[in-house]
């Protein structure tokens, strides 16, 4: 994800300062990626900034705050922690639409209805859909027994995402 000489490090946004949040930065920190997370609560992104321990770009949800994140984005997670069973939209179609062309979206939320309006719930035979141009995994679809093949599916997910930068030796 970076930390390459010569190649730009992967930009991710991350919706929600939560635990689910929390691991997910970590991860990508740990990779080299420039990370960038939302949440509705300026508390919790100190919290969030303090518990990384390493400065990173937090942000409220601003609409063309994110609209700009969201044009560079490589990689976006929602992980925001939806209060009901209805559908949260933060990141709408359009918002989707104008994201790179091969960018990877997570939606952590979906087993409650989402906070991007792109997801869906479907099938782990197939979990891994396109839309504008952009890989979408929606992990909630998950039943409770299928939990452990999740980081495969990520796995699978980020994958392809990668393949479009060939490594040159010499």
């Amino acid at each position: 994800m970076g930390g390459i000489t010569g190649v730009t490090p992967t930009e991710v946004v991350i919706l929600g300062a939560n635990t689910a949040g929390e691991f997910a930065a970590r991860a990508a920190l740990g990779l080299g990626a420039i990370v960038k997370v939302f949440d509705s609560s300026l508390q919790q992104l100190r919290k969030f900034q303090s518990v990384i321990g390493q400065r990173l770009q937090t942000s409220v949800f601003h609409p063309q705050v994110l609209k700009k994140a969201l044009v560079s984005a490589d990689v976006l997670i929602g992980a925001i922690e939806l209060e009901d069973l209805r559908p949260w939209y933060y990141v709408t179609e359009e918002m989707v639409s104008t994201m790179k062309k091969g960018a990877v979206i997570i939606d952590l939320s979906i087993d409650r209805g989402g906070c991007i309006e792109t997801t869906e719930c479907r099938a782990m035979k197939d979990p891994v859909y396109e839309k504008h141009a952009s890989s979408i995994f929606p992990p909630g679809t998950c039943p409770p027994a299928w939990q452990g093949q999740l980081q495969s599916h990520s796995a699978m997910c980020l994958h392809r995402f990668c393949r479009k930068w060939p490594i040159q030796e010499g």
